[in-house]
C-alpha cells in the first residue's frame, strides 16, 4: 500500500500542484477585473442592446447561427453572452467572471499542451506561468466584447491538444482524439474566424516533433490535415459572405497593399517590443500612416521578419524548438497582418495566440542562458532543472544548485513584474471613463477616443465636456457620422432642436441606413409637437430596419401621448413581438390598460416587464398601484417596497405606500412613509395634509393642526388644510 501511495505521489503530486498554481494565479491576476463595468466600446450593441442574447430558446439560437450581429460570424460568442444573461441578466460581474474562467481554462490548456509536446514539467510550468501573467492579455480578458479571443483560444488550444494526444496513443482512442480535435476546431471557428490558421500549425508540429521518430511524411501530413483544411475553407466562405452582406469588406489602408505592408512591418517590430516590454499598453494605437521605409521601426521589422525566416531554415534540423516558436509566432500573426484587410492595424488582443510562442521561447532562452539545457533536440528531458550538463568534480553540486536558483529568481522577478503590470492594467478597464481617459493620453488624435469619451460625459450629464470632445472628434474627422449623431444628442438635450435636426440630417447623408437617426429625429418632432413629421420619421426607421422594435415603441409613445390608445396598443404589441425583452413596452402597455380600468391585464403586463428587467423601479410602482386597485393591497405593498428600495430618491412609491397604509388604518407605517416623502422633498405640502388627516384619526389635534399650518405655509392656496383647520378650531 505504501509503495502504491508513493507511486501515486511521485507521478501526480507535482503535476497537480502545478495545475492548482496556474489556476490560482490566473484567477488572482484578474480578480480585480470582476469589479469592472461594461464599457462603451462595442459592449453596448454586442451585449447591452443585443436582443438575441436576452432569451435562450430554439428561435434565438437559430438566429445566432443565421443572423450575425457583427461583421464576423461568431455564434458561439453570442451563445456565451446568452448564458451569461440567463444567469446574471445585465450584471457586469457575471460577464467578467466568464471571461476570467475562460482565460483560466486557456492557461491550463497551455500548460497541458506544452507538457504533452515537450514532456518537461518545468518548462511547461514556467512558460504557461508567463503566458498567464503577461499584461498583453489584459485587453482580451477585461474587454467583454473581446470574449471571442479567450473563447476561441480555449477551443484552439483544445484542438491542438487533442491532435497531439492522437499521436501519443493507439487504438480507438486515437480516432476519438482526432475527431475531438476537428470538433474543437469547428467550435473555435464559430468563436473567431481568425483561428483558421490552425491547419497550418499542424504540419509545423508534425515536422518539428515527429521527424525525429522517422515518421514524418509530407503526404501523411496532408491527409491528416485535409479535414481541417476543408473546414477552414468553408469557414472562409461564410466569413467573406457575412462581411459582404454587412457591407464591411475592407480596402487596404490608403488603398495601397504596399503601404499597408510597410505599416505592418513596423507593427511587427512594435509587437515584439510590447511582448518584451509590456508598458504603455493602449486600446487604440496610433500607427504612423502613410509609412516611410526610412522609419526605423519598419527597417527593424523587416530585419526581424527576415531573421526569423532565416533562423528557422538554418536551424530547422538541429534546433527545431527554436524553429517551432518562430514559425508559430509568424503563422498566428497572419490573420491580423492585413494581408486580407481588416479594420485595425495594431491591437493587444491580436497577440493572444502569438504570445504562446513568445512565452515558450523566452523560457527556453532563460534555461539556455543559465546553462540548464543543451537545446538541440525536439524533446527536453523529463525535468529540465536537473539536467544541467556539467563535468564531474568539486563544486558541481554547488553550481547546479546555483543555476537552479538563478532560474527561479529570474522567473520570479519576471512573473512579479507581469503580475503588477496586469493587475494595474485591469483598473484602466474599470469603466468607460477610466478607459478613455487613459487612452486619450496615448492617442490624442484618435476621433473614436474623443467621441466615446464625449458620450460618457453626455451620459453623466456633463454636456459641456461631452460637447468639447465630440467637436474635437469632428475636427479630426469631419465625416465621422457617429460623432455627428452624438452632437445631435447633446443639442437635443439642451433644447437646441433645430441644430440637432441639422446634425441628424448630416448623419443620414453619411450613413443613410442608420435607422436610429430617424428615431431621434422623430423624438425631436414629437417634443416640438410636429406629430406628422414624427410619424413619418418613425415609419422611415421601420422601413430601414424591420426587425427592430424600437421604432414601433417610439411610435406607440407618440400615439399614447396624443390619446390614440388603440393605435398605441397595436404598436406596443408589434414592438414586443419584434423584441420580447423590451420591458418599457410591457410597462407602457400596462399603463394604457390601467387607464382603461383593465387592472388584470395591466398586472399581467407589469409582471412580464419585471421579469424582463428587474431593475426598473417604475414598473414595481405601477404593479403595486394596479394590485391595490384590484383589491390585493398586501401584494401591492410588497412591490411598492421594492420600488422604494430600487430608487431611494423617488417619492412616488412612498406616497403610494402611505395611501395604502392609511386605507388599511396602519397609521404608524403611513406616518413613516409620508415623513420619508418630506425628507426627500421638504416642500411637498400634500404629505403634510395626509399627516394632518392621520393625526386627526388618532385624535391628536395638536399634531394635525401643526401639519395643516405647515401645508398652508408651503401653499397658501391649500383649501383642504384651511377647511380642516376651521373644523378643528371654528373660532379661528
Amino acid at each position: 500500500m505504501d509503495r502504491f501511495l508513493f507511486m501515486i505521489s511521485e507521478k501526480y503530486l507535482n503535476h497537480f500542484v502545478s495545475i492548482c498554481l496556474i489556476l490560482a494565479i490566473s484567477f488572482a491576476v484578474y480578480s480585480n477585473s470582476l469589479k469592472n463595468d461594461f464599457v462603451n466600446y462595442d459592449d453596448s450593441w454586442l451585449v447591452l442592446e443585443n436582443k438575441k442574447i436576452k432569451a435562450i430558446n430554439f428561435d434565438n439560437i437559430c438566429r445566432m447561427f443565421s443572423e450575425p450581429t457583427a461583421s464576423d460570424y461568431l455564434p458561439l460568442k453570442e451563445l456565451s453572452y446568452a448564458l451569461d444573461y440567463h444567469f446574471w441578466r445585465l450584471k457586469p460581474l457575471g460577464f467578467h467572471l466568464t471571461n476570467v474562467i475562460l482565460f483560466m481554462i486557456n492557461c491550463l490548456l497551455v500548460y497541458l499542451l506544452t507538457l504533452k509536446i515537450f514532456e518537461d514539467k518545468a518548462l511547461s510550468f514556467f512558460s504557461s506561468l508567463l503566458f498567464t501573467l503577461h499584461p498583453i492579455h489584459a485587453e482580451a480578458v477585461n474587454w467583454i466584447s473581446a470574449r471571442k479571443d479567450v473563447l476561441s483560444g480555449m477551443f484552439f488550444f483544445l484542438s491542438l491538444l487533442f491532435y497531439v494526444l492522437a499521436f501519443k496513443i493507439t487504438g480507438i482512442k486515437k480516432n476519438l482524439y482526432f475527431i475531438s480535435s476537428i470538433i474543437s476546431f469547428i467550435f473555435a471557428l464559430f468563436s473567431k474566424p481568425s483561428v483558421i490558421i490552425l491547419p497550418f500549425l499542424l504540419p509545423l508540429f508534425d515536422y518539428c516533433f515527429l521527424a525525429e521518430k522517422k515518421v514524418f511524411r509530407i503526404e501523411r501530413t496532408i491527409i491528416r490535415i485535409l479535414p481541417f483544411l476543408v473546414i477552414a475553407g468553408l469557414s472562409t466562405i461564410i466569413t467573406l459572405s457575412v462581411a459582404s452582406e454587412k457591407e464591411v469588406v475592407k480596402t487596404y489602408w490608403g488603398d495601397s497593399p504596399y503601404l499597408t505592408f510597410l505599416a505592418m512591418l513596423g507593427v511587427v517590430f512594435d509587437y515584439i517590443k510590447l511582448l518584451l516590454f509590456p508598458i504603455n499598453l493602449n486600446v487604440r494605437y496610433e500607427v504612423p500612416f502613410p509609412p516611410s521605409f526610412s522609419d526605423i521601426r519598419i527597417i527593424a521589422g523587416a530585419i526581424l521578419l527576415i531573421a526569423f525566416i532565416v533562423i528557422f531554415f538554418k536551424f530547422r534540423k538541429n534546433n527545431k524548438l527554436v524553429g517551432f516558436c518562430l514559425m508559430w509566432f509568424l503563422i498566428t500573426l497572419i490573420p491580423v497582418s492585413n494581408l486580407i484587410p481588416i479594420a485595425i492595424l495594431k491591437a493587444d488582443r491580436y497577440l493572444y495566440l502569438p504570445s504562446f510562442a513568445f512565452t515558450l521561447g523566452l523560457s527556453l532562452i532563460i534555461f539556455k542562458l543559465c546553462n540548464l539545457e543543451e537545446i538541440s533536440g525536439t524533446v527536453l528531458s523529463e525535468n529540465i532543472l536537473s539536467s544541467f550538463p556539467l563535468k564531474k568534480g568539486d563544486g558541481v553540486g554547488f553550481l547546479s544548485s546555483f543555476y537552479k536558483y538563478l532560474v527561479f529568481i529570474i522567473f520570479f522577478l519576471i512573473s512579479l513584474s507581469c503580475f503588477v503590470l496586469t493587475f494595474s492594467r485591469n483598473t484602466v478597464w474599470k469603466d468607460g471613463l477610466t478607459l478613455w481617459l487613459d487612452t486619450i493620453k496615448k492617442s490624442p488624435e484618435d476621433c473614436l477616443v474623443h467621441n466615446n469619451l464625449g458620450t460618457i460625459y453626455i451620459d453623466k450629464g456633463d454636456h459641456e465636456k461631452g460637447l468639447k470632445h465630440i467637436k474635437e472628434a469632428l475636427e479630426i474627422n469631419p465625416y465621422y457620422w457617429d460623432a455627428h449623431f452624438n452632437l445631435a444628442t447633446i443639442y437635443s438635450k439642451k433644447g437646441k432642436y433645430e441644430q440637432a435636426l441639422k446634425e441628424l440630417k448630416t448623419v443620414l447623408e453619411l450613413n443613410p441606413n442608420f435607422f436610429r437617426a430617424y428615431i431621434n429625429a422623430g423624438n425631436i418632432y414629437r417634443q416640438i409637437g410636429a406629430t406628422d413629421k414624427a410619424i413619418e420619421a418613425y415609419k422611415k426607421a421601420i422601413e430601414i430596419d424591420k426587425k427592430s422594435g424600437d421604432p414601433h415603441y417610439n411610435l406607440a409613445l407618440l400615439f399614447s401621448n396624443n390619446g390614440l390608445f388603440d393605435d398605441a396598443v397595436k404598436e406596443y404589441k408589434e414592438a414586443i413581438k419584434l423584441d420580447p425583452t423590451l420591458a418599457k413596452a410591457y410597462n407602457n402597455l400596462g399603463n394604457i390598460y390601467f387607464k382603461k380600468g383593465l387592472f388584470k391585464e395591466a398586472i399581467e403586463e407589469y409582471k412580464i416587464a419585471v421579469r424582463q428587467n428587474p431593475n426598473l423601479y417604475e414598473v414595481y410602482n405601477n404593479l403595486g398601484s394596479a394590485l391595490n386597485e384590484a383589491g390585493n393591497s398586501n401584494e401591492a405593498i410588497k412591490y411598492l417596497k421594492i420600488a422604494a428600495r430600487l430608487k431611494k430618491t423617488e417619492i412616488i412609491p412612498h406616497l403610494n405606500l402611505g395611501k395604502i397604509y392609511m386605507e388599511k388604518k396602519m397609521f404608524k407605517d403611513a406616518i413613516e412613509e409620508f415623513e420619508r416623502v418630506l425628507d426627500l422633498k421638504p416642500d411637498y405640502y400634500q404629505s403634510h395634509i395626509s399627516l394632518g388627516l392621520i393625526f386627526l384619526s388618532l385624535k391628536n389635534k395638536e399634531k394635525a393642526i401643526e401639519h395643516f399650518i405647515k401645508s398652508l405655509s408651503l401653499n397658501p392656496k391649500d383649501k383642504t388644510s384651511e377647511e380642516f383647520l376651521k373644523k378643528i378650531n371654528p373660532a379661528n
